[in-house]
């Protein structure tokens, strides 16, 4: 395995690929797991689809809090909208339906390309410019390598093996009894681990068994990365034969916490046979440890920058910043559309 953040320039630098090149026939699968309201999703649905030669998406949406209407997305000639299952935050829920949508695509489609986002994610090139991109691109695959500088709070996600407390969610972040078992938990430390999830997707606490036999070895280590990568479809089969055959690798990580930031990193930086970018392809602006969500004010930047996609925006927050997005990633000469030429040139500012 390579995993080079030097040849990331490469993968960034969108505006320098020739027109020739531009021409390369390359079918991408945009893969969408979203848990948002469904107007939110379709807006980025609507970015995607028809705008990419002989692309498809594939949306997962979980309809735990905002399901969507019935028929949602079936009008739509170049989408598929799988069955609806629940995905809990930060379980191995998502990566059940990432395996789900590439097995779907691995039946019904002839692609070369899966990208997998967000609900919350959005083109900041035109689609033709991003698969050009893909279509010449040297890697197996795009995705952060962040083994480097795993932080101990970090690493004990998968050096545990986590259990929900009987209820569910009845010890939430209301203080009280909640807290002092969190300490009494955390003062045994050498066997066991607490973990209270964010109030404003999952609130309840989680505690974790410390795993002394753990799927990990020189040759397969334990690697962290983002949960977005942009795979080959060579990549695609190599994670869907380690779900589908590694028993031992998907029992441990299915009781892990926020196994998506491990079990593709594991899985695909370890492997000799596949060339990885040391990238995420993402326009992101961090608060802390996570990811801030965009506004009209980074549109500059955003335009400015060499990265494919946007991470996180927010209809709700700043719908402005959308509408300014879709002028910018449509075809020349026309207003936000689902149509494009099949040979439009990029009109990305550079």
């Amino acid at each position: 395995m390579h995993c080079q953040s030097s040849e990331r320039v490469f993968a960034r630098e969108v505006h320098h690929v020739s027109s020739a090149d531009r021409q390369a026939e390359v079918r991408v699968v945009y893969v969408v797991l979203s848990h948002r309201r469904p107007a939110s999703v379709e807006r980025l649905v609507d970015a995607l689809e028809g705008r990419g030669r002989g692309s498809w998406v594939v949306v997962h949406h979980d309809p735990s809090h905002n399901p969507a209407p019935p028929g949602w997305l079936t009008d739509r000639e170049r989408v598929h909208v799988l069955a609806a299952e629940p995905i809990r935050w930060g379980h191995f829920t998502s990566i059940e339906a990432f395996a789900r949508a590439a097995r779907w695509a691995e039946a019904e489609l002839d692609y070369d390309w899966l990208v997998l986002l967000s609900g919350q994610d959005y083109p900041i090139k035109p689609l033709a410019a991003i698969e050009a991109t893909l279509a010449v691109a040297p890697f197996d695959g795009f995705l952060r390598d962040g083994t480097a500088t795993i932080p101990k709070e970090v690493e004990r996600r998968y050096r545990y093996r986590y259990y929900t407390l009987p209820g569910g969610g009845w010890l939430t972040h209301r203080g009280g009894e909640d807290s002092r078992l969190r300490g009494w938990v955390l003062r045994r430390r050498q066997l066991l681990n607490a973990v209270m999830t964010p109030p404003d997707v999952a609130p309840y606490m989680i505690v974790g068994l410390r795993v002394f036999h753990r799927p990990f070895s020189a040759q397969r280590t334990l690697r962290l990365s983002s949960a977005w990568p942009t795979l080959r479809r060579n990549a695609v089969r190599r994670l869907l034969d380690v779900i589908e055959n590694d028993h031992r690798l998907v029992r441990h990580y299915r009781r892990t916490y926020i196994p998506d930031e491990s079990f593709y990193a594991t899985v695909l930086l370890n492997d000799p046979d596949l060339h990885m970018a040391d990238d995420t392809l993402r326009f992101l602006r961090w608060v802390g440890p996570h990811p801030r969500v965009l506004r009209l004010s980074d549109l500059r930047d955003m335009l400015q920058s060499p990265d494919l996609f946007a991470r996180k925006v927010d209809l709700d927050v700043d719908a402005a910043l959308l509408d300014a997005l879709d002028v910018h990633i449509a075809p020349s000469g026309h207003g936000p559309s689902n149509e494009r030429s099949p040979h439009q040139e990029d009109t990305g500012v550079s």
